[in-house]
Order: C-alpha cells, then sequence, then structure tokens
C-alpha cells in the first residue's frame, strides 16, 4: 500500500518515501530565514551538499528538488582568502561535494506552507 501523498500546489509529495526531503526543506528554510534577518543575499547562508545529506537526503533526492525548481544550486568556488562566499552556475543536475542550495521562491513557499500545516497538526512550537 502507498503513502497518503499531500498536495503541495502542482506538487504531490508521497509522506512516507519523501519524508526526508521536508528534513532537508526545514533545514533550507532556516538558511533562508537567516539571511533575510541578516538583510544578506541568500547565496551566502546557502546550505552544503554535505548538510542535506546529514538530513538523509542522497544525489536522487537532491536531483528531485532541482528538477521540480524547489531549490537552485551552484558550486561554491570560495577561497580562503575571500570575505564571502562565491559560485559558479551548475550544469542542471550536476551534484557534486562543492555543491550549495537555496529554496527557490516557490520552495520557500512550499517549504513555509508546509510548516503551517505542521504547526497547525501538532501545535506551535513545532519546526518542519
Amino acid at each position: 500500500m502507498t503513502a497518503p501523498a499531500e498536495e503541495h500546489g502542482r506538487y504531490q509529495v508521497a509522506s512516507e518515501p519523501f519524508a526526508r526531503l521536508w528534513e532537508g526543506l526545514s533545514r533550507l528554510l532556516e538558511a533562508r530565514e537567516q539571511a533575510d534577518q541578516a538583510a544578506a543575499d541568500p547565496w551566502q547562508f546557502a546550505v552544503p551538499a554535505q548538510g542535506l545529506r546529514d538530513e538523509g537526503l542522497g544525489n536522487s533526492e537532491l536531483r528531485i528538488l532541482i528538477l521540480t525548481a524547489i531549490v537552485s544550486h551552484r558550486i561554491e568556488t570560495t577561497g580562503p582568502r575571500d570575505d564571502r562566499r562565491f559560485f559558479r552556475y551548475a550544469a542542471e543536475l550536476e551534484v557534486v561535494d562543492r555543491s550549495c542550495f537555496v529554496l527557490t521562491v516557490e520552495g520557500l513557499t512550499l517549504a513555509r506552507h508546509h510548516l503551517v500545516a505542521v504547526r497547525h497538526a501538532t501545535g506551535p512550537d513545532v519546526t518542519l
């Protein structure tokens, strides 16, 4: 039996198999909110691929997020003497150790919508 699915705009995400995606989205949302609080470029708070792997996402899940336009990704090129982070554009499905990710506008909306739904279902102190 398949897990029930949640509707999020044009996305239909199965709850069980994609539960780890929400953990990754939570981390991405936290980074975006920190960038917003600092009035900084979101890329300065971009989440490295390893940070999302720590949340249980593999390259396949990262590619799903890319293909569905939930995240943008670039390759970090920051040098040891740089005073801010630098990136180059990545090929569409290129995921390497120096890959970094930020939520797109659509991904930000999706993550916030899910957070509201989770808080409504479980209480205001719960995160994604």
